[in-house]
């Protein structure tokens, strides 16, 4: 697979996970929503949906202090977009 293939097939699987996280979060599933966005994270590090969605999920886990990590994470990254100043 060449580089632009590669890209285009990442940047998908990372619209599935983020989406398939967001569903988790509105049906209960923090703990299910947590994975989805870990397995993005774990190869694109600066992805500020699925942060915001894992800020999401631990605060639905009472995990207060990891929640605010990732938002802080997110924030950092785009500190001029207003969804995180929302969560």
């Amino acid at each position: 697979i060449d580089q632009e293939t590669s890209s285009a097939l990442r940047k998908t699987k990372s619209q599935i996970f983020t989406n398939s996280a967001a569903c988790k979060l509105k049906f209960g599933d923090a703990n299910g929503a947590l994975q989805d966005t870990k397995s993005v994270m774990s190869y694109e590090h600066y992805n500020v949906q699925a942060l915001l969605l894992q800020g999401q999920a631990y605060m639905a886990l009472h995990n207060v202090e990891a929640a605010d990590e990732c938002l802080e994470k997110a924030l950092n990254i785009e500190p001029n977009d207003d969804c995180h100043k929302r969560q």
